[in-house]
């Protein structure tokens, strides 16, 4: 309910994959010749492209609607596996570009606080202090790990601030939620309120086949829920799905305005 991004937090990217990752992609390319370079650099700008102009991620979608997450999955997969192989060469060569680090800090730095301040505040300021503090740690502990007198004594850590990383990033999404009480299930509210004695009673009097819609949603969320029907069974005209094809979903905005004129 509290989410603050791109659409709603079920449609929004799902690019996460580690701050870890963004001292180590970069590090990655250090270690390629100009040909890998080149071969990556185009992979990368692939999934890069996609992301930053809407037209291609509705390409990867056949142009049946505009949705993030099966995409942004395979985008933080492909950094993620490009992040591994950067830290496999730091461990292999003991060797790290320390421009590279303080050139990928700035970058991030610069994501981080030269943002656009608006009047919906959108920045939670709390979380970028983590994410700097982590990023800064990652940093040193692969120059670090980099050379051979401190790896031994530092190996250890990077896992266990990883740990500490994930930890502390899922607790937000799970702790700082709305949540149903036990009181509240016995209540007359949500998808338990009145429309189940209305049910009972249509079906009592009519057991021929017949669609219901309802000019109000018993969910308690934000956002007019699909769900009703199957939650509370009966037969009606909005179809619940992960991804309804957009005509569809046209075609539902219709029929809800319909109903709302003849109200």
């Amino acid at each position: 309910s509290n989410f603050k991004g791109w659409m709603n937090y079920l449609e929004s990217p799902i690019l996460y994959c580690g701050l870890l990752c963004f001292i180590t992609v970069a590090q990655f390319f250090t270690f390629l010749n100009k040909k890998q370079i080149k071969a990556y650099a185009v992979l990368t700008g692939v999934f890069l492209l996609a992301v930053i102009f809407p037209y291609f991620r509705f390409l990867f979608y056949a142009f049946t609607g505009d949705y993030f997450r099966a995409f942004g999955f395979f985008v933080g997969l492909i950094f993620l596996i490009l992040g591994i192989r950067g830290l496999n060469f730091i461990f292999e060569r003991s060797k790290v570009s320390i421009k590279v680090i303080i050139g990928s800090i700035i970058v991030v730095f610069i994501l981080l606080y030269l943002t656009v301040y608006t009047k919906y505040n959108l920045i939670d300021t709390k979380l970028r202090s983590a994410v700097t503090f982590f990023i800064v740690a990652y940093a040193v502990l692969i120059y670090l790990l980099a050379n051979k007198k401190y790896r031994n004594t530092v190996t250890i850590i990077p896992l266990f601030l990883v740990c500490i990383e994930s930890g502390y990033l899922s607790s937000i999404t799970v702790n700082k939620r709305s949540i149903i009480t036990s009181a509240e299930l016995k209540q007359k509210k949500g998808y338990n309120d009145y429309t189940v004695e209305a049910l009972q009673y249509i079906n009592a009097k009519d057991k021929t086949f017949f669609r219901i819609n309802k000019d109000y949603m018993s969910g308690t969320a934000i956002h007019r829920s699909m769900n009703d029907a199957m939650v509370q069974n009966y037969r009606s005209t909005p179809c619940y799905s992960s991804f309804n094809q957009k005509y569809y979903i046209e075609f539902l905005k219709a029929s809800y305005k319909t109903i709302k004129e003849v109200d």
